[in-house]
């Protein structure tokens, strides 16, 4: 083969085999504002209420016929993703990172046309682990998100404003580096609280943008690595 591959106009594409996450009863809904600057608003909003989370992951293969070879040379696009995320008693508070709501000192205004804001969000769910007793939590964090309501039912409890919401979610990819300079991408993760300690406190205060020391360089007492996607 020479160095350079000449690369046809035959060319097929295709999604992956979509990776469900489907979770009833979470709890600690935390959302946060994502800037350019790789950072999280530490003052994010914390939502107690029930809650529904459903994500669908996926990434894109295509492959292209060379010229001079017969086989394809595939390529893998980053992970992105859809879902929805139903809460019940979120704080009016937490609506100032929703595309279509702009929280005013003035009050809160519906429809909005404002700049779709990037957040991040994690939220937690209690799980058996395999061979202990006992409880462990779960927590899933996503690092960057766009989000919009589609369905809201506004009340009130103990002198608060609170909704029932239903969130429309676009989930995209962040990058970081490995200790080669090497760009890596991250668009789920999850780290649990018996298995992955050290990296579980990280995320009881706020959302860490990531990097390599913190998704990979875990304690070697620990089981497996967290989950990465």
């Amino acid at each position: 083969m020479s160095d350079k591959v000449k690369v046809t106009t035959s060319k097929k594409a295709f999604r992956s085999s979509p990776v469900r996450n489907y979770r009833v009863g979470s709890r600690k809904l935390y959302i946060t504002a994502f800037d350019s600057e790789n950072s999280y608003d530490p003052n994010g909003v914390a939502v107690e209420g029930l809650i529904e989370v459903n994500l669908t992951l996926s990434n894109e293969i295509t492959s292209f016929l060379a010229d001079d070879n017969l086989s394809y040379i595939t390529l893998t696009g980053p992970t992105t993703g859809t879902g929805t995320i139903r809460v019940t008693d979120m704080p009016i508070e937490a609506l100032q990172y929703l595309a279509n709501v702009e929280v005013t000192n003035n009050g809160t205004i519906y429809g909005s046309d404002v700049e779709l804001p990037h957040c991040a969000f994690k939220y937690e769910e209690q799980v058996s682990i395999s061979g202990q007793s006992g409880k462990s939590i779960d927590c899933t964090v996503i690092f960057d998100a766009t989000i919009s309501i589609s369905n809201f039912i506004a009340k009130a409890n103990d002198g608060k404003s609170i909704a029932d919401v239903t969130l429309n979610l676009t989930i995209n990819p962040v990058t970081y580096m490995d200790l080669q300079g090497v760009e890596r991408s991250v668009t789920m993760f999850r780290t649990n609280s018996e298995r992955h300690k050290a990296t579980y406190a990280k995320f009881t205060k706020g959302i860490q943008f990531p990097s390599w020391e913190l998704l990979h360089e875990i304690e070697t007492t620990e089981p497996p690595m967290e989950d990465v996607l």
